[in-house]
């Protein structure tokens, strides 16, 4: 199987989770709209944490193991909607959870082997868009494993 971000970004935003849309890498945008709701989709620095590791001898023709996060970015709630986070807190990690739930169920994930979620980053539960308008919210890493072929 040779690894591909954008068929793995492909199927997470095919996914169904309830009460939060997924946005494609075709299909983000530059100032976040949250009428439908809480959105997720690639966060700035999409792909990070880049590493191929030789699993046997052989130079070119040696198995290889390749491992790379690709970086997601949950909006939830504009700041500033009249609430503060302890009124936001328990909607958004039930919405985290949502999220990880469906990655942990789905076995036809399109691009990779393993699919692994990691612990949500955020500076305060804030993020900012695009268009530098603030939300609470949080980067949401997933680390890929696949095997490398060239």
């Amino acid at each position: 199987m040779a690894t591909s971000p954008v068929d793995i970004d492909t199927s997470i935003a095919a996914l169904t989770v309830s009460g939060l849309t997924l946005k494609a890498l075709g299909a983000m945008q530059d100032a976040v709209d949250l009428r439908a709701g809480p959105l997720l989709m690639a966060a700035p620095a999409f792909m990070t944490d880049f590493e191929i590791r030789v699993d046997s001898f052989g130079s070119a023709a040696a198995k290889k193991t390749i491992f790379y996060t690709l970086n997601y970015r949950l909006y939830y709630l504009p700041i500033g909607a009249a609430r503060g986070l302890y009124e936001v807190y328990p909607g958004l990690t039930t919405t985290i959870f949502a999220f990880w739930v469906a990655i942990a169920n789905n076995d036809a994930l399109t691009g990779t082997i393993d699919l692994t979620p990691l612990a949500p980053a955020s500076d305060n539960w804030t993020v900012k868009d695009p268009a530098d308008n603030d939300f609470f919210g949080c980067d949401l890493p997933l680390r890929v494993k696949d095997f490398f072929e060239d």
